[in-house]
């Protein structure tokens, strides 16, 4: 385990290496990982023990407010982990996942969490439902791994 004083943007970087997972610095407090299934962006907040990963995808040019906000919606609906938020100035679907470590970090732990960060999110803006808002190709490197979602009870 990790303790929260020893975590710095470097050796999360270096664990990221060491996982054989590309990545590079972006800045003092970010680091951009790109050797995963969807690149996305991580960094510790500096006024509170959290790691937040985050990411984007471009919505079409003429999709609506509407149609936006009712697809973050249904993927909140049934992808977990991340959450599913849309930046209407920018026309992108943004992904969110916030990992606390006030009690420190574990190695394996940190790994697979962004490995299903970038799955999951690379899994929502695949969904054949969404194709015609989001412009993406089908998620067919996918379909072998196990997306975790929702299961709705009747």
């Amino acid at each position: 385990m990790i303790q929260l004083r020893e975590i710095t943007i470097e050796l999360l970087a270096s664990l990221l290496d060491d996982a054989a997972i590309d990545n590079r610095l972006d800045g003092e407090h970010r680091i951009y990982v790109t050797g995963l299934p969807f690149n996305f962006w991580l960094r510790i907040e500096q006024d509170r023990p959290n790691l937040v990963f985050s990411t984007y995808w471009n919505f079409r040019n003429d999709v609506t407010e509407i149609e936006m906000l009712r697809c973050a919606n249904a993927l909140n609906a049934e992808l977990i982990m991340l959450q599913f938020f849309v930046d209407v100035a920018s026309k992108c679907l943004c992904g969110h996942y916030v990992l606390q470590l006030r009690d420190g970090l574990g190695r394996r732990q940190f790994l697979r969490t962004a490995r299903m960060f970038a799955e999951i999110f690379y899994a929502g803006v695949g969904d054949e439902r969404h194709k015609h808002l989001l412009g993406m190709c089908s998620s067919d490197a996918l379909t072998d791994s196990p997306i975790p979602r929702l299961s709705l009870l009747n």
